[in-house]
């Protein structure tokens, strides 16, 4: 299997391939839409098949692909985060105030997911220990924490979290109706009423700041067993060998906090020793990061076009000082960040009763 980081600038592509062609995909977006649509017809021929699709969450950098990708490939599945409609609100105002990203696909994907992806089996993943007021019975959902197989083996697996934290969006929803805002009429409301919507987003940033949604997934080995398998790590004209495979990849998730922190290791703890590849949340910003995400000789990837201070020098500071190797992919062809690692002695011989 071969796990690769792209040069896509301020932005998230990452891939999973393996050999029987089992494909994982997670985020679709970089630094304009030029530069991922290149990027995606250089790593993937016309129509070929993508078993799985993991979306973080729903700012520009991160999904700006993807209406590309839906049509130049095909996508089998697209998991996302379940959010309710206060959540949708903030990524609709967001995308259509700050990223530009006017088009009636992303208005869809945040608003109603179902129109935007009509050829895809759409799968919601609940929030992690959060109960939240949405009608799931027309939907699709599986848990926070449930388990996802490769069709390459079953001890390979893929482990998902929705890290929910909406108090940013309550409050933003709270200054909206009291403009006549809500879910129903924001389309035509950021038309009309454009200046007044943005400004009461700024009161409420102003206030306290943001919590942004993000889908974390973790990629590995379900069998401890199995945890010693030899992967390579190569970046930069270097290559690290270890004895650990997995990785976490976390989209823009808020680890600051001592409490996250420990939720998110409390989620993977089964998994947390073989993770050797950690996705350094929202391209390295301080406000992101927590000292627990780097250790010795683990792979900290940080994916940035150098914009809004990214990453932040404090953070490359303390990778370093954890003694783990601090990779920064940009738009430099020669930042990517590729992982190999050898899967053919656990490889079993019957598929039949793979969940994927």
């Amino acid at each position: 299997m071969i796990r690769t980081f792209y040069t896509v600038g301020q932005g998230a592509f990452y891939t999973e391939k393996f050999n029987n062609g089992f494909t994982v995909v997670y985020d679709c977006g970089g630094q304009n839409k030029r530069i991922i649509k290149n990027k995606i017809k250089q790593e993937f021929n016309k129509n070929e098949k993508i078993d799985i699709l993991f979306i973080s969450h729903f700012h520009g950098d991160h999904i700006n692909g993807l209406e590309f990708l839906l049509t130049y490939c095909d996508v089998k599945r697209v998991i996302l985060p379940l959010l309710e409609d206060d959540m949708k609100l903030q990524f609709f105002i967001e995308n259509n105030s700050y990223y530009r990203y006017q088009n009636s696909f992303l208005k869809n994907l945040i608003l109603n997911p179902k129109d935007s992806l009509k050829n895809q089996e759409i799968t919601f993943v609940e929030p992690y220990d959060t109960k939240i007021d949405i009608d799931i019975s027309n939907l699709n959902t599986i848990k926070s924490g449930e388990l996802l197989h490769s069709s390459y083996t079953s001890e390979w697996i893929y482990v998902t979290y929705n890290m929910y934290n909406n108090s940013f969006s309550k409050d933003l929803q709270k200054e909206l109706t009291s403009i006549g805002v809500d879910i129903s009429n924001i389309e035509n409301k950021l038309t009309t009423n454009k200046i007044n919507i943005i400004n009461k987003y700024k009161s409420v940033i102003d206030r306290g700041g943001f919590n942004a949604n993000s889908l974390v997934v973790f990629s590995g080995f379900r069998n401890h067993a199995n945890c010693n398998i030899t992967s390579s790590c190569k970046f930069l004209c270097q290559e690290v060998v270890s004895k650990k495979n997995g990785c976490l990849y976390l989209g823009d998730f808020e680890a600051k906090e001592d409490d996250s922190m420990q939720i998110l290791k409390s989620v993977f703890h089964n998994y947390w020793d073989n993770i050797s590849v950690v996705q350094i949340p929202h391209h390295g910003s301080y406000k992101n990061y927590h000292t627990e995400l780097s250790w010795s000789e683990s792979i900290s990837v940080i994916s940035t076009g150098f914009r809004y201070s990214h990453p932040s020098s404090k953070v490359i500071e303390d990778i370093k000082s954890n003694n783990s190797y601090a990779c920064i992919v940009s738009q430099h062809p020669n930042s990517e960040v590729s992982q190999y690692i050898n899967l053919e002695i656990i490889l079993e011989k019957d598929y039949t009763e793979y969940l994927i």
